[in-house]
């Protein structure tokens, strides 16, 4: 920020310190270290997390895996990281921007068990066509950072 304040300031006061969770380039060796956590599972990734409900829930139910989640919004972000400090899990990190980005330059190759992603925006009009799920080498690069065997799960209702 330009007068040199803090943007999350205020959150510092009721979620853990913004490095605890969110990875920021300047404080973070590329490749990402995937196994921060210390989990000895499998290490999995939702794109476009939202309000983090469902990026909680598989990390709730799975204890001894590290779940990374990639959101573009800070305000997304910002909420999910009240839910996973009121879920005490640790097993959860956090990125904000392009997954896009994540993929291409933070993850290792064949890196991920599993990637998630719940209904993308469809972004319908045309001069939005390059944010799009199936623009510019996407599957190439989820299949580049997936695991011999790994996944990757959409939902979407768009047809």
């Amino acid at each position: 920020m330009p007068d040199g304040s803090h943007p999350f300031r205020e959150v510092h006061f009721t979620v853990r310190p913004i490095e605890d969770i969110l990875i920021l380039p300047e404080r973070e060796p590329w490749p990402l270290l995937l196994r921060k956590s210390g989990k000895a599972g499998g290490v999995f990734l939702e794109i476009g997390f939202g309000n983090g409900e469902y990026l909680v829930h598989l990390a709730g139910k799975r204890p001894g895996e590290t779940f990374w989640g990639a959101e573009m919004s800070r305000a997304c972000v910002l909420r999910a990281m009240k839910r996973v400090q009121q879920a005490g899990l640790d097993n959860v990190f956090l990125l904000c921007g392009d997954a896009r980005f994540f993929l291409a330059e933070c993850f290792e190759q064949g890196a991920l068990d599993g990637i998630y992603m719940n209904f993308p925006c469809p972004w319908p009009k045309r001069r939005h066509s390059k944010r799009r799920v199936s623009a510019g080498g996407f599957a190439d690069e989820l299949a580049r950072n997936l695991k011999p065997g790994g996944f990757f799960e959409l939902v979407t209702d768009e047809e």
